[in-house]
């Protein structure tokens, strides 16, 4: 009756232990420390230099020109349009996957653009993930 008891006992202490560690930990919501561009008034084709800094795991920064522009990129996803699934992959607004601290950009449009830094953090298997973002406003002139 012992044997049986301490068996039981020991059971639940590796169920509680395996119970324990296999909690997965909240994930953490990156955090943006510097994004910020040499100049923010700028004439066509000469460059803008983005400084970037953060916690995450991946950075993305759309930088606001046809094509390139997040919120039409979330519109994209959100409500596609067309029959044509490859056509709507084809068409859509991209960023770009930023390593290290420095991005440069040369804008080859005249207007207002707003570039948009996506700091995200993945967690288990890709399931999860946690964002942060910052805009920086930049005009381009002839």
């Amino acid at each position: 009756m012992k044997s049986i008891s301490l068996k039981i006992v020991s059971l639940l202490i590796i169920f509680s232990g395996m119970f324990l560690f296999s909690c997965e930990e909240e994930l953490e919501t990156p955090e943006i420390t510097v994004f910020t561009a040499d100049v923010t008034t700028v004439p066509m084709g000469e460059p803008v230099n983005f400084t970037i800094e953060h916690t995450g795991t991946y950075a993305v920064i759309w930088t606001g020109e046809p094509g390139a522009n997040y919120d039409t990129h979330l519109e994209q996803i959100t409500n596609p349009t067309g029959n044509n699934e490859s056509n709507i992959v084809r068409d859509y607004d991209i960023g770009a996957i930023v390593s290290g601290n420095k991005f440069q950009k040369r804008y080859r449009a005249v207007g207002t653009f707003t570039a948009l830094l996506l700091v995200t953090n993945v967690g288990d298997l890709g399931h999860e993930s946690a964002t942060a973002t910052q805009t920086i406003q930049i005009t381009v002139t002839d």
